[in-house]
C-alpha cells in the first residue's frame, strides 16, 4: 500500500477497455496481466477522504486474515488536479463467480468453509465482515446466483499470468477479487439511508450465505 505518491502511480497510456461498474469502483483493463480500479459512488463522491479511509483500512483487514486468498493488488492514494484519490492495481485472473452448485466439488467446498471460518474470526474482532456478493449480487442473486466478490480461478494458467479459458480438469482455487468489507459500526456516514441500507446489506448477506452451506 503506497501512500500518496508525488505522481501518478499509473501509467494511463496503458489504460484499455471498461470491464465493470460497481458501488464503489470502475474497473478497467490495464495492460496485458492487470486491471486497475478507480473509485465511484456516492460514498466517494460525497466525501472522499472518508472513502479513502474506508478502503485503507478495509486493505490492512483484508490482507492481515485473508492473505492466502486474495488477488495480488496494490492500493495507490495520490493527488490527482489538487484532489486526494486513490487506485488500485490488481493481477488479472482468469476464472468467473462462485456458484452454490460449484461447492459440490470437495476441494472448493474444503476453501469456502475455510473462508467462512476465517470470515468467522474476522467479525469476532474487528465487527467487519467480507462483502461476499458486492451490490448488485445483492439485489440480483435470484438472476445470475453468484459471489461476485468470490472467484473460482485456474489455478496453474493464472500462476503463468495468462488470463486464457483451461481445461475442467485444471486445478481450481478461490480467490477474493475485492477489498469489500461490511459493519454496521464506524460508518463513514450517519445519513439515514446509509445507515438502513448497510443494516439491510448484512441482514440480505446472511440469508444469502445459506444458499452456499
Amino acid at each position: 500500500m503506497n501512500e500518496l505518491n508525488p505522481g501518478l502511480p499509473y501509467q494511463p497510456q496503458k489504460i484499455k477497455k471498461r470491464l465493470s461498474v460497481s458501488g464503489e469502483h470502475i474497473v478497467y483493463e490495464y495492460g496485458d496481466s492487470q486491471v486497475i480500479k478507480f473509485p465511484f459512488g456516492p460514498i466517494y463522491k460525497y466525501n472522499a477522504d472518508d472513502a479513502i479511509r474506508k478502503i485503507k483500512n478495509e486493505f490492512q483487514i483484508i490482507e492481515k486474515y485473508f492473505k492466502d486468498f486474495i488477488v495480488p493488488s496494490h492500493l495507490h492514494i495520490f493527488k490527482k488536479n489538487q484532489k486526494k484519490t486513490y487506485c488500485i492495481i490488481q493481477k488479472k485472473v482468469a476464472g468467473r463467480p462462485l456458484k452454490p452448485k460449484d461447492l459440490a466439488q470437495g476441494q472448493l467446498k474444503s476453501q469456502f468453509k475455510k473462508i467462512l471460518e476465517i470470515n468467522r474470526l474476522m467479525f469476532e474482532t474487528t465487527k467487519y465482515t467480507l462483502e461476499f456478493f458486492g451490490v448488485s449480487g445483492l439485489f440480483f442473486h435470484g438472476l445470475n446466483r453468484w459471489m461476485e466478490n468470490i472467484w473460482i480461478i485456474d489455478k496453474e494458467i493464472n500462476s503463468k499470468n495468462i488470463t486464457i479459458s483451461a481445461p475442467e480438469n485444471t486445478e481450481k482455487e478461490l480467490k477474493i477479487i475485492d477489498f469489500g468489507l461490511v459493519s454496521e459500526l464506524n460508518m463513514v456516514s450517519s445519513s439515514f439511508i446509509l445507515r438502513w441500507f448497510v443494516k439491510w446489506a448484512v441482514n440480505r448477506q446472511k440469508k444469502l450465505l445459506k444458499l452456499y452451506q
